[in-house]
């Protein structure tokens, strides 16, 4: 993998601190907290919402048409999954997820980094098989169960409907779409999500 420096590893810690405390959210501060495409990743004290994952405390509902009602949320968690909707789907999932959140409602929020694995594809240091072994991956999802050993020209791997990416997002697209929903943008960082360049973002609902 490509070395991005001690500001991507700085940015990682601050945040795994961060979801330390997203974590502590749902089990020490009442109100209605969502964790959206939390595939086996359950948070107690969330509402775990994942369209594909089925489990007893899973529910299995479109992040873009959330069943709640106007300013009834308090948190949203989503991390690594909104770049699984169509690209209009994905838009319109920030304006649902506004929609239902609270005045002050926070936001969490982490994508793959569109720009950086871009470049990192069209970049003639990065050898060939990292290109199309990982990065490959990182920018079109796994598309196959996770775990399963993926081989360039296996056809019979039971296609997984929920680990396709088909839309992305830069730092400053997220930031538009963010901010014309009505959201202030209180962080927004890239880190090296173990491997896969990802974008972290806090956000406030603003109006």
């Amino acid at each position: 993998m490509r070395s991005k420096g001690p500001e991507w590893t700085s940015n990682l810690q601050t945040m795994l601190v961060k979801l330390d405390e997203i974590k502590k959210i749902g089990v020490v501060e009442k109100g209605v907290h969502l964790h959206l495409g939390c595939g086996p990743h359950i948070l107690d004290g969330f509402i775990n919402i994942d369209k594909y994952y089925k489990h007893k405390e899973v529910l299995q509902y479109d992040m873009y048409e959330l069943p709640f009602k106007e300013n009834t949320v308090d948190t949203i968690y989503s991390s690594h999954a909104l770049e699984h909707l169509p690209i209009r789907y994905a838009n319109a999932a920030l304006f649902n997820w506004h929609k239902v959140l609270r005045q002050d409602g926070n936001l969490f929020l982490a994508v793959p980094d569109l720009e950086e694995i871009m470049s990192i594809l069209l970049d003639p240091t990065v050898d060939e098989h990292t290109k199309w072994n990982w990065y490959v991956y990182t920018l079109f999802g796994y598309q196959v169960t996770p775990g399963l050993q993926c081989v360039y020209n296996d056809a019979e791997s039971p296609i997984d409907q929920g680990q396709f990416h088909t839309t992305g997002f830069t730092k400053k697209r997220l930031t538009f779409l963010l901010e014309t929903t009505g959201f202030t943008i209180l962080k927004i960082f890239s880190y090296d999500g173990w491997g896969t360049p990802s974008i972290w973002v806090e956000a406030k609902k603003a109006k």
